[in-house]
């Protein structure tokens, strides 16, 4: 399996803060690759990307001076009655991450299909580290959905730099400010 993450934070021995065309080049590069790179603006997206004992969808997201800063993985997308398969796909993710992690601050029981509202994350897991945002959890989303009501379940692990989307932050709500006062 290749590297998930360290502690100062990487995905396959990519540092937060390597600049994108530098990912491009990296991945486009790998040999015998069995997955798929899409190039976006401000993210890149891997698909069929082996963790664990799953295929998942990774999206890297870049900041403002176009960095990696977080990394995110995200199980195919299920219509609610295969949640019991998002479930053990969240599994699966929580696993992987509490080897590369260790144990999570905290674990919670899997929400109720009436529970989830589109545009939130559930939390399963969560971990405490100075330097990164670690979860797991379960998301509610339309796109990509092969259900006939247009509505799917996802699991999701993320990982961010803090300091890294706090400069991100920082950045945007200065240019809502300069846009404000034009």
């Amino acid at each position: 399996m290749a590297a998930l993450a360290s502690g100062e934070g990487s995905f396959m021995d990519i540092s937060f803060g390597t600049p994108h065309s530098e990912i491009l080049k990296r991945l486009s590069g790998q040999k015998d690759k069995a997955y798929s790179v899409e190039d976006h603006k401000g993210s890149v997206t891997i698909s069929n990307f082996t963790l664990g004992n799953e295929k998942l969808t990774v999206l890297l997201l870049f900041d403002h001076n176009d960095r990696l800063y977080s990394f995110e993985y995200h199980s195919r997308p299920s219509p609610a009655a295969q949640f019991s398969e998002v479930k053990k796909q969240a599994d699966n993710i929580n696993a992987v991450f509490k080897g590369e992690y260790g144990k999570p601050a905290g674990c919670y029981k899997a929400p109720l299909l009436s529970q989830l509202t589109e545009g939130r994350v559930y939390l399963s897991c969560d971990w405490d580290d100075k330097y990164l945002a670690v979860f797991t959890g379960y998301r509610v989303g339309r796109e990509k959905c092969p259900s006939p009501d247009n509505v799917c379940y996802y699991s999701v692990g993320s990982v961010t730099s803090e300091e890294m989307a706090r400069a991100l932050n920082e950045d945007m709500n200065k240019n809502r400010r300069r846009r404000r006062h034009k």
